[in-house]
């Protein structure tokens, strides 16, 4: 408080003072800031005047400067256009003589002169139409392209080799044996570099709209898998001829791993290709080996029954169809595979029919063949030879959906020519089992076995069936089925079968009937049928067939049974002569009958001559029956050994205790002095002459 009134008390005059000093000083300043700003003044002045001056010195200078570097730009551009006008004018001097040597050995480089070509001619039609070397450069253009197609050609042509037939069986070898990836893809079609060089030159050609190529491809990869065909077909033609089973080494070009492991082990055909035909050779040694056939079935052996070769020429012939078919899809699906990058994606299925058109055909037309060689095996009535087309129909009905794979985007004709010959092969087998049955009923042969032995259509008729057993699981495509109630079935093939031998059975039997009246000889003809019957039922049983045939007749093993016992039945009355005499119709004594429990006469009793004579007609009678009964049942034939034991053991029990009560009842009675004439037969002898029936060396 004090401060303040101190500052306030201040004298006036000093401050007065402090604040005129402060004025003049600031006045000074003022002064001396002004003179600054003058001389400033007069120095900007000066020097704007130097600047004035010294762009009116150096302005056009620079002005000069600038043209000169404009024009310099302007001369630098027109020698970098001159430089790139005059290198077109250059190339046909450049690329001349590599286009005129070719693109052998240098493909890469001979392609970058036939870029640099099109682009000088571009060049030349967009700005000098009219001059010399356009035409030049078209001409080698031109030139250079032909050289690419002749390229494209030879190499094609010079690398594209049929394939081995090993190596195919190789191929189709490997489906048993589950390979590798390393190994499925182990054919080499062509080098991969002479692969690389042919997908450049195509995509050259492509990007050119020249597709000559496409031709030239197309001819020359058909032409090279047609002959990879046929020589699989030779190959297996040749081994045929020198064996049954195809035996090749491995092919070399199928994987050195594999090689090393199995170049000692023979390659065969597909497996599943020999299985078919080792199932029925089975069957045809069963058929045809007397050992075999007695053992099983006890059916009389006769040489007359052994096939004839020219079948097993069908066989050699359907199993090298079958092989050459696998063996087509194969080389199929390496084609195609091979045309990846070579051929346009749009044209590739066009090509791809084109390349397999010829194998295709030659195949189906081999294929017709054998359907042709079949029907006419058939109208010989050799109704076996349709079981060769069983395996071909089993094999393209399996490997279908592979050639339908292929055939997609194609036009329908070429997998038309593949289905139509499925349809032929369908339609002759269906055909050829309806003729069967027509053949069965309408058999002309009036032969009949003179022992009564089983008929060989019996035999003929019972082996298609089991033959037929082996392709249930097509049948359904070949035989329709006869009764609609089965129609929602599953197993389709298994009840066509089951209907189809019901109605071979029928049509045999009755056949069977009808030829047995040929028959002079009545119990001949009962033995004759009896025997027909029990080998139907023991090949019916034996094979499994019973069982199917059930699914449609389910009593059709009854039925045989009551057909076979009547057929015993009809074949006991053939005793009836011979027991004619031992039953003692006219009862010559019977007035003894009741006078002891025993079956012998009184030795005391006296026999009239009446008495005695009627006892001597007996035994004389029943001696000549006997022998005529044994003379003719000798000739007859029961093949089948326990048929044969079952009538004797039935004879025993009908005749002998018959005959044993006659026997004992007149052995003692007197009747005669000369006992050896008229009692030529013991009970005993008699069971022994039975055991001689039914063979003709006893």
């Amino acid at each position: 408080m004090s401060a303040v009134v101190t500052i306030r008390m201040e004298d006036p005059g000093l401050k007065l003072e402090k604040e005129t000093n402060s004025l003049n000083l600031l006045r000074e300043k003022m002064e001396k800031c002004s003179t600054l700003s003058k001389d400033m003044c007069s120095i900007l002045t000066s020097f704007d005047e130097h600047l004035m001056k010294l762009e009116q010195t150096i302005l056009p200078v620079y002005l000069e400067t600038g043209n000169l570097q404009r024009r310099q730009e302007n001369i630098d551009k027109i020698l970098d256009r001159l430089d790139y006008v005059i290198q077109y004018y250059n190339v046909p001097k450049e690329v001349e003589s590599k286009i005129r040597d070719g693109p052998s050995g240098c493909l890469q480089s001979y392609l970058e002169c036939l870029k640099k070509i099109q682009s000088s001619i571009d060049f030349f039609q967009k700005n000098n139409q009219d001059c010399q070397e356009l035409v030049e450069l078209s001409t080698l253009f031109d030139d250079g392209a032909e050289s690419l197609q002749s390229e494209f050609r030879n190499l094609l042509y010079r690398y594209s080799k049929p394939i081995p037939a090993i190596t195919i069986l190789d191929m189709l070898g490997m489906d048993d044996e589950m390979p590798t990836e390393e190994e499925k893809l182990s054919v080499e079609q062509l080098p991969d570099h002479v692969l690389q060089d042919l997908v450049k030159i195509s995509q050259w050609l492509q990007s050119n709209n020249s597709e000559d190529y496409i031709n030239v491809y197309s001819s020359i990869r058909s032409n090279v898998l047609t002959r990879s065909i046929q020589n699989l077909k030779d190959h297996l033609k040749n081994s045929s001829g020198s064996s049954n089973t195809l035996t090749v080494q491995n092919s070399p070009q199928m994987g050195s791993r594999r090689s090393i492991a199995k170049e000692s082990t023979p390659r065969k055909p597909p497996k599943k290709i020999q299985q078919m035909f080792v199932r029925k050779a089975t069957a045809v040694i069963a058929k045809y080996s007397p050992t075999v056939e007695s053992a099983m079935l006890g059916h009389r052996f006769q040489s007359s029954l052994l096939p004839e070769t020219k079948d097993e020429v069908i066989e050699n012939d359907v199993m090298s169809f079958m092989t050459s078919v696998s063996g087509l899809l194969k080389l199929m699906q390496s084609e195609l595979n091979l045309m990846h990058g070579v051929i346009p994606n749009k044209n590739k299925k066009v090509v791809f029919e084109r390349v397999v058109t010829q194998a295709m055909e030659n195949l189906v037309s081999e294929g017709e063949l054998i359907v042709s060689k079949v029907k006419k095996s058939v109208s010989r009535h050799e109704f076996s030879a349709a079981l060769n087309l069983f395996p071909i129909l089993r094999h393209l009905m399996a490997i279908k959906a592979d050639f339908e794979k292929l055939f997609q985007g194609c036009s329908s004709t070429l997998y038309d020519k593949l289905r139509g010959f499925v349809i032929t092969v369908q339609a002759t087998i269906s055909k050829t089992l309806e003729e069967f049955i027509e053949s069965i009923k309408n058999d002309p042969d009036t032969k009949m076995p003179k022992d009564g032995t089983v008929h060989q259509l019996t035999s003929n008729a019972i082996m298609l069936l089991e033959q037929l057993q082996d392709y249930q699981d097509i049948l359904s495509s070949v035989l329709a089925l006869q009764d609609s109630s089965f129609a929602a079935s599953k197993d389709k093939g298994k009840l066509a079968f089951a209907q189809y031998i019901t109605r071979v059975l029928s049509a045999l039997t009755t056949t069977l009937n009808n030829k047995s009246n040929y028959y002079s000889d009545g119990f001949l003809c009962a033995i004759f049928r009896l025997n027909n019957l029990h080998y139907i039922l023991k090949a019916l049983q034996r094979t499994g067939l019973i069982e199917i045939v059930k699914l449609h007749a389910s009593d059709v093993e009854k039925n045989l049974n009551l057909q076979i016992r009547d057929q015993k039945r009809v074949y006991s009355q053939s005793w009836s002569r011979v027991l004619h005499y031992v039953m003692e119709v006219d009862k010559p004594i019977s007035q003894q009958r009741a006078v002891s429990n025993t079956s012998q006469l009184p030795t005391s009793m006296k026999l009239r001559d009446k008495d005695k004579q009627n006892i001597k007609d007996k035994f004389a009678g029943f001696n000549k029956e006997m022998e005529e009964i044994t003379r003719t049942q000798k000739a007859y034939a029961v093949p089948d050994v326990e048929l044969r034991e079952s009538l004797k053991r039935d004879n025993k029990e009908f005749i002998i205790p018959k005959y044993t009560m006659f026997y004992e009842k007149y052995i003692d009675a007197g009747f005669t002095k000369n006992t050896d004439k008229y009692i030529k037969y013991t009970p005993q002898d008699i069971s022994n002459t039975i055991d001689t029936f039914f063979d003709a060396a006893a």
